[in-house]
């Protein structure tokens, strides 16, 4: 007897079983190049910024960050000016960036690293889940979405889909 395997969804679920993330919610065609820049994330250290107003906030999320993947926290700001201005931009691979901040809130202080540094992904992070919002974050150059409340379920697939360099906007938000 010959059984037909389709070895995308054996790693699939072997990648869900061995490394506790459910990565059966991509689309078909990236599931095996998701699965590829995770087991790659279980062995780089991602360098990574994190910029917000709430000093909890970013605590709370270097916290899990660094519980859950392979990682350093290279820089922490608490306003987008900051972090425009930041010389180590260059040593990051990935930021997670707050919305609403003091200074220079966060649409504009991505549209200005995205100028200098359009290859490093950012992803928004806010409590603000209108599409008006949503339509500015993707036209300042943000890589991804995340709802602060949904912060925790939504982390991983998020940084698997944007370090994979696809867009990581939920559904329910899209333009």
């Amino acid at each position: 007897m010959k059984f037909n395997v389709d070895y995308h969804i054996v790693f699939a679920v072997f990648t869900t079983f061995v490394f506790d993330v459910n990565i059966t919610r991509f689309d078909y065609p990236s599931l095996y190049i998701c699965s590829c820049i995770f087991l790659l994330m279980k062995n780089k250290c991602l360098q990574i910024i994190l910029v917000d107003d709430s000093q909890d906030f970013i605590d709370a999320l270097e916290l899990h960050l660094k519980k859950n993947f392979n990682c350093v926290i290279v820089a922490k700001y608490n306003n987008g000016l900051a972090f425009a201005e930041s010389e180590l931009l260059d040593k990051a691979d990935l930021v997670f960036c707050d919305i609403e901040m003091p200074e220079m809130n966060g649409i504009k202080a991505t549209q200005q690293v995205n100028y200098k540094h359009p290859q490093l992904p950012v992803v928004a992070i806010t409590m603000h889940e209108e599409r008006i919002y949503l339509k500015e974050i993707v036209e300042a150059g943000f890589k991804g979405f995340i709802y602060k409340p949904k912060v925790y379920q939504t982390l991983t697939d998020v940084v698997i889909k944007v370090l994979a360099n696809q867009l990581a906007i939920p559904l329910n938000l899209k333009l």
